[in-house]
């Protein structure tokens, strides 16, 4: 039997549920209020001991105060003192530097160069539109002379730093190609902008065919160098894949996005949990991805968004990680550009891999420990590949994956 109410029942139901709703809302309201005024207490005490301090030293300090100084002083130090390592505050020179410097340069002749065996300096990469591209340098020349000075097994790894230079600057250098000298060059030093990303083949310490990608940076232009990387290690018939995050710090998400699309199926990328609680989604996958197994290197010095390729790659089972513990650098920071050119960053999130994981203080352990001397990780790039213990194990574990790889093929 249905049971029906009166009309002056229900008329008090809904009265008590606005009185209820009302008082909810009045608690809540109240709560804020209390919270923005004791915010505004706090703002007013700290105006007030700035305002006391600024005019204790204006009184009495005996010197003149430069005020742009001070100012970016005091902007400083407030981003210092909100307990955010990673916020950081530019002037406007600074930030103008930042934004228009998001690709590394160096100033020389245009090569990169390691202690070779033979006790003199072998060119390992020849920066495109160099001097020493123009010159027609190639990668395995030996540098025998720079200067006045030969180059022995004695002086080799001083001489490291002598292929660079001041704008305007000429280096005479003796090439050897093969057995043949090559006629001294001179060649002028120049601003060159160095590629975030190369290649090499691992092939000949390996007896299968194994591709190496070293990333320094995820910046602009990392996206596009990765993908004409990646059509070498196409193009090289490679079986494993080898990428060595070293060193790695900076940069921006949207490179890390892009090549993780690149290598891995459908899915979600990584989300940021905000300071108010929520999650957003920032980066997904399509369903292209890479065959290859992948092996990713990693040290204390991986940090921030190398960190979060490695992670991403981990949770997506695509590959694993040799080296050390990563730094924990797992927040997000946005940068706002103030009104005089100058510009605030700090962190407004943290970042979630595929499988919930913050990194963020923790770091990221290696599946494979491996540990270096620091000193090594100073010349990482001009150590030879059977003395990087890191790469070592790394071929190793490439090969037992390409292994099993043809086992699960060879079952089917």
């Amino acid at each position: 039997m249905n049971k029906k109410i009166s009309l002056g029942a229900a008329i008090a139901l809904i009265l008590i549920a606005i009185t209820v709703t009302f008082s909810i809302t009045i608690i809540f309201s109240m709560r804020k209020f209390n919270d923005r005024m004791y915010s505004i207490r706090e703002r007013e005490s700290m105006y007030e001991k700035f305002a006391e301090i600024d005019k204790t030293v204006r009184q009495n300090y005996y010197g003149t105060v430069n005020e742009d100084s001070l100012l970016d002083k005091v902007s400083e130090g407030y981003l210092n003192g909100i307990g955010d390592s990673q916020a950081k505050y530019y002037t406007a020179a600074q930030y103008s530097r930042f934004t228009s410097d998001d690709e590394e340069k160096i100033t020389g002749i245009g090569v990169a160069v390691s202690a070779d065996s033979s006790g003199y300096l072998i060119v390992t990469q020849v920066y495109s539109e160099s001097p020493a591209a123009a010159a027609g340098i190639q990668v395995d020349d030996l540098i025998i002379k720079i200067g006045e000075t030969d180059i022995t097994a004695d002086n080799v790894a001083e001489m490291i730093e002598n292929v660079t230079g001041a704008e305007g600057d000429k280096i005479t250098i003796v090439i050897r190609r093969g057995n043949e000298d090559l006629p001294s060059m001179e060649l002028t030093c120049r601003s060159i902008n160095v590629p975030s990303v190369s290649y090499r083949s691992l092939n000949d310490y390996s007896q299968n065919n194994i591709g190496y990608i070293r990333i320094k940076k995820f910046n602009t232009a990392t996206s596009d160098q990765f993908s004409d990387a990646m059509n070498q290690v196409i193009g090289d018939n490679s079986e494993a894949l080898i990428i060595d995050l070293r060193n790695t710090s900076g940069g921006n998400a949207r490179a890390v996005a892009q090549i993780l699309d690149r290598l891995l199926p459908a899915g979600d990328l990584y989300s940021v949990t905000y300071g108010d609680g929520t999650t957003k989604v920032m980066a997904v996958s399509d369903a292209d991805s890479t065959n290859l197994p992948i092996t990713v290197l990693v040290n204390k010095k991986t940090s921030g968004y190398a960190e979060l390729f490695t992670q991403v790659i981990k949770d997506y089972g695509k590959g694993k990680v040799i080296g050390e513990k990563t730094a924990g650098v797992g927040s997000l920071q946005e940068i706002y550009e103030l009104s005089d050119g100058s510009a605030l960053s700090f962190t407004i999130g943290v970042f979630n891999t595929p499988k919930g994981t913050q990194f963020n203080k923790v770091g990221i352990e290696p599946d494979y420990v491996v540990s270096m001397d620091e000193l090594f990780y100073e010349y990482i790039d001009f150590i030879e590949t059977e003395q990087d213990l890191q790469i070592v194990k790394a071929i190793e574990i490439a090969e037992g994956q390409i292994k099993a790889l043809t086992y699960d093929s060879s079952e089917e």
